[in-house]
């Protein structure tokens, strides 16, 4: 589906919605409107066998991929969702190229009942059917109750889907015969997940400590770069692609001795040699995996290029003076998630002092991707602990929740206003993030809060 085609859609059908919420009728003006609508549905069509609108979490999606919208129409994609989630609308499906006539009638409705003083999903789906839409389908934004059921579960598989990919990393360094077709589903939920919950998948990266460094580290940097990936409109194969070079990035480092990658004090000429062959010895381990060859050269290329410098230093010297986008990418995300993670030889930085840091070094990294990637984590990044008004504790799942920590326990209430004030070190609090991205995925958490409020 291509951009302007989405773009185009969001702007017609707002501006519709907004027309006949005005006049309640239709009018010549709606049909006009209405006609573009049905032009750039019939565009559409010619590619696709359905068009399904959904929201979720503050985001619309086509067909189950987040809407990508530039500057200029935020403000009617805003204002779009604002008003199906007032309808209570949370999808639309067209299941076919609809009849002008059809359109007409079905903004029409949606308008007319922006404009009464009381929304009934009910009386909307009864208008359509009275009207004889049949190619247009809505279904019902669930209750609280519902949706956050349907985000625990997200959020448990997500948890679960972290835990398999170190597992799996740590079985492919220890077993002869193992294949990439693992890797690859890995990858694939990895996108699924970050479709649906991408703020928390990223806050899980703030977990360091699960098996080895190497491991762990690994499947941060290749969560982090599918989000980017995602950010930047890749389609579905360069995502996997984009993945599995990130997912296999460093895991050469276990052909590494120990006292070497773990060496507090400087390292030697010898030893720093050792360290830089981990990008070829990366691209080893991957090579003799079984079913590599669907792996394509530009997923091997973003492993041996991922210490290359946006301006073309760096190592290994294989002639590269342009990196490729894959490495591109992984060079930011595995600087900073390296940067956050507790090392004997390095003082950890908190996710502020990293991008602070990956903002300035511009010969390091490719300016236009690091605003990508700020947009993403933004000033305070899912999984960051914070300070928020009236001395209250918690950690960002996202720009509009935190989970708040009172006497050790999470609590879901957070405050109406929420001022976040500062970021906190763990050494600061009494609690870990880890166990309290945990614990808002679990059912028990769930139990807490139907108490809390009863």
């Amino acid at each position: 589906m291509k951009q302007t085609d989405i773009r185009n859609l969001i702007l017609y059908f707002s501006s519709s919605i907004h027309i006949a919420r005005v006049f309640q009728t239709k009018s010549q003006t709606l049909y006009q409107h209405a006609k573009k609508m049905h032009q750039f549905l019939s565009d559409i069509f010619k590619e696709l066998k359905k068009i399904e609108l959904t929201i979720s979490d503050n985001h619309l999606f086509f067909n189950d991929e987040r809407a990508s919208v530039e500057m200029g129409i935020i403000g009617r994609y805003r204002s779009l969702i604002h008003d199906l989630k007032t309808l209570s609308i949370g999808s639309i499906l067209f299941v076919n190229l609809p009849e002008l006539e059809e359109i007409v009638s079905f903004l029409c409705c949606l308008g007319m009942n922006l404009a009464a003083s009381k929304h009934s999903f009910d009386e909307i789906a009864a208008s359509l059917q009275k009207e004889g839409v049949k190619s247009i389908k809505i279904t019902r934004i669930e209750d609280s109750n519902q949706r956050d059921g349907i985000l625990r579960s997200i959020r448990k598989e997500a948890l679960s889907s972290l835990l398999e990919s170190i597992s799996y990393l740590k079985k492919i360094t220890i077993e002869e015969e193992t294949n990439i077709f693992e890797a690859r589903q890995i990858v694939r939920k990895f996108t699924e997940l970050l479709f649906k919950e991408r703020s928390y998948l990223i806050a899980l990266t703030i977990i360091k400590d699960i098996g080895s460094y190497t491991f762990n580290h690994s499947a941060n940097v290749c969560i982090l770069s599918i989000a980017m990936g995602i950010e930047l409109g890749l389609s579905r194969k360069d995502l996997l692609e984009l993945g599995i070079a990130a997912l296999f990035h460093d895991l050469g480092k276990i052909d590494i001795p120990g006292d070497i990658l773990n060496k507090p004090d400087t390292l030697t000429n010898i030893e720093y040699e050792k360290i830089k062959q981990h990008p070829y010895l990366s691209a080893e381990r991957i090579i003799f995996l079984k079913g590599v060859e669907e792996v394509p050269v530009f997923a091997l290329r973003g492993i041996l290029e991922h210490h290359i410098d946006y301006s073309g230093t760096g190592y290994p010297d294989i002639s590269s003076k342009s990196p490729t986008l894959f490495a591109r990418i992984i060079r930011i995300v595995d600087s900073y998630d390296a940067m956050t993670t507790p090392r004997i030889y390095q003082n950890v930085r908190s996710p502020f002092e990293a991008l602070k840091y990956i903002i300035k070094s511009k010969d390091i990294y490719d300016p236009s991707l690091v605003k990508v990637f700020l947009d993403i984590m933004g000033i305070y990044p899912p999984g960051t602990i914070v300070l928020l008004k009236g001395n209250i504790k918690g950690v960002m799942i996202s720009e509009n929740e935190v989970a708040i920590v009172e006497k050790g326990k999470v609590s879901k209430s957070a405050p109406k206003e929420m001022t976040v004030l500062k970021a906190l070190s763990p050494n600061e609090v009494d609690f870990d993030p880890a166990e309290v991205l945990a614990a808002i995925a679990s059912d028990k958490h769930s139990e807490k809060d139907s108490e809390d409020s009863s």
